[in-house]
C-alpha cells in the first residue's frame, strides 16, 4: 500500500507539472489559456472543432488511468469539476483559467477500514487524507478541511509512518 501511495503521489506531481505547461498554450484556440479541464487532455487535447491535438505532457498510460479498471499501482485519477462553497452554501464550477483539481482514488479491497486519498490542485501542492469515504467536490482550503500537505516523497513517508497498515483492515 505504501508503494502504491508513493506512486500516486509521483503521478500527481507529473499531472501538476503538466497542468502548468498546458496553461502556457491556448490548445483549443479560443483566445484563453486555461488548465486542462480533463487531465487526459494533458496527453491529447482537442481543438475548438473537437479534433485531437497531441499534447504529450503526460504518458498515455497515466492519461487513461481514469477508472479503477485502468488504475496504475492501485490508484486511478478523477477530475474534480465543482468546488464546495464555504459553509456548505452549494457548489460552484471550477474556473479553468485559474483552477484545476485531480483526486487520486485507491482501488479498495473489501474490509479496508480507511484508505489514503491524494489531491493535487492549481496551488502546486499535493494533499493526502485517510478516510473511508471522500467527497467528489474540491474544497478551497484542503489543510483546514483535514488534508495534510505533502510536497516530497520524504514528507509522504513521514505521514505513512504514523499509519498502522496492519490494523487498517477489518477481520471478517
Amino acid at each position: 500500500m505504501q508503494l502504491s501511495e508513493q506512486s500516486a503521489f509521483l503521478n500527481l506531481q507529473v499531472i501538476s507539472k503538466a497542468q502548468k505547461k498546458y496553461k502556457e498554450t491556448d490548445w483549443d484556440k479560443d483566445g484563453k489559456k486555461t488548465y486542462a479541464k480533463y487531465f487526459i487532455h494533458l496527453w491529447t487535447s482537442v481543438d475548438e472543432a473537437g479534433k485531437p491535438i497531441f499534447a504529450g505532457l503526460i504518458p498515455k498510460k497515466l492519461g487513461f488511468a481514469f477508472e479503477s479498471a485502468r488504475a496504475i499501482d492501485g490508484y486511478y485519477f478523477v477530475d474534480l469539476h465543482d468546488r464546495q462553497l464555504p459553509d456548505n452554501k452549494g457548489l460552484q464550477r471550477l474556473d479553468y483559467e485559474n483552477q484545476w483539481a485531480v483526486l487520486a482514488m485507491p482501488v479498495t479491497a473489501d474490509g479496508q477500514k480507511e484508505v489514503r486519498y491524494l489531491l493535487a490542485d492549481n496551488s502546486g501542492s499535493i494533499f493526502i487524507k485517510s478516510s473511508k469515504f471522500i467527497s467528489m467536490q474540491y474544497i478551497d482550503n484542503p489543510v483546514s478541511n483535514g488534508w495534510t500537505e505533502i510536497n516530497t516523497i520524504q514528507q509522504l513517508q513521514n505521514y505513512q509512518k504514523k499509519i498502522n497498515y496492519q490494523t487498517n483492515v477489518s477481520n471478517k
